[in-house]
């Protein structure tokens, strides 16, 4: 490296909710070495790495704590992916950033945690290859048209965390992924139990109580937002 250069960043970690866009750390590689000596690691017989929600917290340190509060969606992103996990997730099992061959892998740990397998989600999207940047979101701020103005009916709000956290958490996996995207593409309320939707791979079966919520959603976003639904 020539006199004067900087050290390159090899993982950027950012808080971007609403108009709030905050760089909180670049780790060069001598950097994220030295964290590796510090924070606790899983091992197993492919990956070494760090705990997630162990690297999360230090990096949002410096944060307020409303700001904090926040944070409940983790944008895992590289070049022309990302993967929307929910911040519980990482807080609640043992999600791992691993580093190999100078590239970074975020682990699902299915194995050690098979409880992990039991969550509505779209587990496997969350495994993502050549990371290269993790930022740090909100999810009424990241899906405002998905949310519900009237927060009255507790099984639409649950049917609303369902779509956003599972349907988006799928669906918008592409840098240029919307909401319309999906609701579009709902045709009728058994959309999640009968053609043309296919069995979601790594994702339990949708409960009755679950589909419930999902059915009472819809139908609340669509009277309040009719457009979304258009094809």
């Amino acid at each position: 490296m020539e006199q004067g250069q900087s050290t390159p960043a090899v993982i950027k970690i950012v808080y971007k909710v609403g108009s709030e866009n905050k760089l909180l750390k670049q780790f060069t590689q001598t950097e994220w070495d030295q964290l590796q000596k510090k924070k606790m690691k899983e091992k197993n017989t492919q990956w070494e790495g760090i705990f997630l929600n162990d690297l999360l917290e230090q990096c949002m340190e410096s944060l307020p704590l409303r700001e904090k509060a926040n944070v409940d969606l983790v944008i895992l992103k590289n070049h022309d992916k990302r993967a929307l996990v929910p911040r519980f997730l990482a807080t609640k099992y043992k999600l791992m950033l691993s580093q190999k061959s100078g590239k970074f892998y975020s682990i699902i740990p299915f194995e050690t945690q098979p409880k992990i397998k039991k969550e509505i989600l779209p587990l496997e999207t969350y495994e993502v290859a050549e990371v290269s940047e993790i930022i740090l979101a909100n999810y009424q701020a990241q899906y405002k048209k998905a949310h519900l103005d009237n927060r009255s009916n507790p099984i639409a709000v649950r049917g609303e965390k369902l779509f956003v956290k599972a349907c988006m958490g799928c669906h918008d996996q592409s840098l240029t992924g919307s909401i319309q995207d999906v609701t579009s593409r709902i045709p009728n309320f058994d959309y999640l139990t009968e053609p043309p939707h296919p069995p979601v791979q790594g994702m339990p079966k949708i409960s009755d109580a679950e589909l419930k919520g999902f059915k009472s959603y819809i139908k609340a976003l669509k009277d309040q937002n009719p457009s979304l639904f258009e094809i």
